[in-house]
Parts: structure tokens; C-alpha cells; sequence
């Protein structure tokens, strides 16, 4: 989908009203996806264009994962079955570049911003150095990170995955070309 969204970006013509009618007893969504709020970042659009009840998405700054996301994860791959839970990362994250601030400058955020963006320091001291953008290498290993210790935050989603059922992966959209990267 991200691939006719990159080569195609007209908004999709759907008929909503009929997909509305579709999804009113059940939903079956192919993938979960914990997105960034960012809003420049539309799961829905960027892979693909896709309607209602396609994708299960948990959207927060920084693209984290507190025990409201996780349950809304667990929810989407234990009851509604989807098959995939893709954590996504973005370029010129303003969470991660808030991260990054703290690192190299010291820097403090008023109210629940710094506890927030607190988990992505890590991730942010694991790439200070390293070449190319600081902000979107700590962008990078932050979801790697995130999508590497779900299944041993859950001892649900760690059944699901070691069953064949699930499979988690980080990945980043690039503000610039919409196009979505796999990361290992």
C-alpha cells in the first residue's frame, strides 16, 4: 500500500458508506500500527489509502508504548486477530529531536513532556555519533527498541509470536518521499 501511496498520492476514492456498513459487527484489522500523533504521519493514507477497519492504530508523541498501547495491541492481535503489529517511526520527530536535546544539550521540557520522551533517551544515547541525522538515527533505534521488547512486555504478544501468529517490526516514514523503510 505504502508503494501506491508514494507513487500515486491522490487521495483514494472509496465508498465509505459502504465500508461504514461492512465493519458495524466486526472489525478484522490486517495490522495494528503504533504511529507517531504527528499530524503529518496518517497510518491510514500512508499505507495505502486504506478505509475503515483496516488498520487497529495506537498514535502517541514519539511513537511509545504505555500500558494504554499496550493493551490496545494486545487487543488487536488476541481478540481481532491482526496478524502484524508494525511500530512507526518518522523523520524530523519532534518527541525524538526533544529526546535528542536532552542528550546533547541538557535540555528540560515544562509539564509531562520530559517523562514522556523519557523512553526514547536510550535510543538516543545508543546513536549520538554515529553518521547522518541525530534526530532520525534515535527516530530509528527508538522503534527498533520499542518493537524489539514488545513481545517481553507481553507475555501475550510473546505467545502469539512464538505460535507464528504475530510478527513485529519497526519501521520509518519519510516525511519527504512518503515512502515507509523496514528497519532489521
Amino acid at each position: 500500500g505504502n508503494a501506491r501511496y508514494v507513487s500515486n498520492p491522490e487521495l483514494c476514492s472509496i465508498d465509505l458508506a459502504e465500508q461504514r456498513q461492512d465493519v458495524v459487527a466486526h472489525q478484522a484489522p490486517w495490522a495494528s500500527i503504533i504511529s507517531c500523533a504527528d499530524s503529518r504521519v496518517p497510518p491510514e493514507l500512508i499505507f495505502g489509502g486504506h478505509g475503515i477497519g483496516e488498520l487497529f492504530v495506537s498514535r502517541n508523541a514519539g511513537n511509545l508504548v504505555d500500558t494504554a498501547t499496550l493493551g490496545t495491541v494486545e487487543y488487536g492481535a488476541a481478540v481481532l486477530g491482526a496478524p502484524l503489529i508494525v511500530v512507526l517511526a518518522h523523520t524530523n520527530c519532534g518527541a525524538v529531536a526533544a529526546a535528542c536535546d536532552v542528550v546533547t544539550k541538557n535540555a528540560t521540557f515544562p509539564g509531562a513532556i520530559g517523562p514522556m520522551i523519557h523512553p526514547i533517551l536510550p535510543a538516543a544515547i545508543a546513536v549520538e555519533g554515529e553518521a547522518g541525522n541525530f534526530t532520525d538515527n534515535a527516530a530509528k533505534e527508538s522503534a527498533r527498541r520499542t518493537a524489539g521488547n514488545l513481545a517481553g512486555r507481553s507475555a501475550l504478544l510473546g505467545d502469539l509470536v512464538k505460535s507464528g501468529k504475530l510478527k513485529i517490526v519497526a519501521a520509518i516514514y519519510d516525511l519527504k518521499t512518503g515512502e515507509v523503510a523496514y528497519l532489521n
